[in-house]
């Protein structure tokens, strides 16, 4: 795929399929990172608004509300301790991830990723799955691989 030529249905699926079926069998996260990283094409935002998509069902899974609102604090830190962020910019960019996803899921479209200057939108992206499906899980007392069975059936992607 050239930067701009837009990413198949495929392509788009087979993201989805990567990360929901190395969640659900609990892969390590830095093998799993890897795994994503070699499916996103220099000079492009793939599969890194995929990725986002996927945070927000992330998200609408740990069935948060302003009721049972999920601890902010420390939540990337007690989520993901295998993921350091180092630096103003690398904190800013977590930040567009988590908050992005709750834009989408609440219907609102973030910012374009551009201003970035860095093609590394997916790694923020998927970061921000990792730690709401942890969250979802603990929350609701399941597994990862049920939250991410739930993921795929909304989304219609056939697992592995």
């Amino acid at each position: 795929m050239k930067p701009s030529e837009p990413p198949t249905e495929e392509m788009r699926a087979a993201v989805v399929r990567v990360v929901l079926d190395g969640l659900a069998a609990g892969r390590d996260y830095v093998d799993l990172r890897g795994e994503v990283g070699a499916l996103h094409e220099v000079g492009s935002s793939f599969p890194g608004e995929v990725l986002l998509e996927v945070a927000a069902d992330a998200f609408e899974a740990c069935r948060a509300d302003r009721d049972h609102p999920i601890e902010w604090e420390g939540l990337r830190e007690g989520q993901l301790p295998e993921w350091r962020v180092t630096g103003h910019s690398a904190h800013e960019k977590s930040l567009f991830a988590l908050w992005g996803a709750v834009l989408i899921s609440a219907g609102l479209r973030p910012e374009e990723s551009g201003w970035w200057r860095s093609d590394d939108l997916w790694e923020y992206a998927f970061a921000a799955v990792v730690i709401y499906v942890r969250v979802a899980a603990a929350r609701r007392g399941v597994g990862q691989d049920v939250i991410c069975a739930e993921i795929a059936q909304r989304r219609t992607i056939a697992r592995s």
